[in-house]
């Protein structure tokens, strides 16, 4: 880049894993200058993809684009039953939360998938979103093995 030339810089708006299972939008960006002291100020700030009249200060500068990440987040019966969830975005932290119902007949055994050991007969299963999730709801015919 050359200094003192006005430029165009910009981010994608959106981006989605090839899974469709995750995806981040940009939200806004921050600008910041080297300085002599051998750290970085904050220069500039705005919202959205895009720095429209970037002029190049003749320093090192860098940019950091400022997303937000969402992850789906699944839920599938195995057996008869339902859940009350099948699919939903969450946002990394929230919480994620469904539960399984039996048919007449079936109880719930437990849950596959992305679920910790610890949570697999937990009903209503609450989980804390850091990733996409995909669980499914075990039923099995009541007073048989559920494994």
């Amino acid at each position: 880049m050359v200094s003192g030339t006005v430029y165009s810089v910009s981010a994608p708006a959106t981006w989605m894993s090839p899974a469709g299972d995750k995806e981040a939008t940009c939200l806004g960006w921050k600008l910041y200058k080297y300085n002599v002291n051998g750290t970085w100020d904050l220069w500039r700030e705005g919202n959205g993809n895009t720095i429209a009249d970037y002029e190049h200060p003749g320093v090192f500068t860098r940019i950091e684009w400022l997303w937000t990440e969402s992850f789906k987040c699944t839920a599938v019966a195995s057996g008869q039953g339902s859940v009350d969830k099948t699919s939903e975005w969450h946002a990394r932290g929230d919480t994620f939360t469904v539960s399984a119902t039996p048919s007449n007949g079936w109880v719930f055994a437990c849950w596959t998938g992305s679920v910790p050991k610890s949570k697999v007969v937990d009903n209503p299963l609450v989980l804390e979103v850091s990733d996409s999730i995909n669980v499914t709801s075990v039923f099995v015919v009541a007073g048989s093995v559920a494994y």
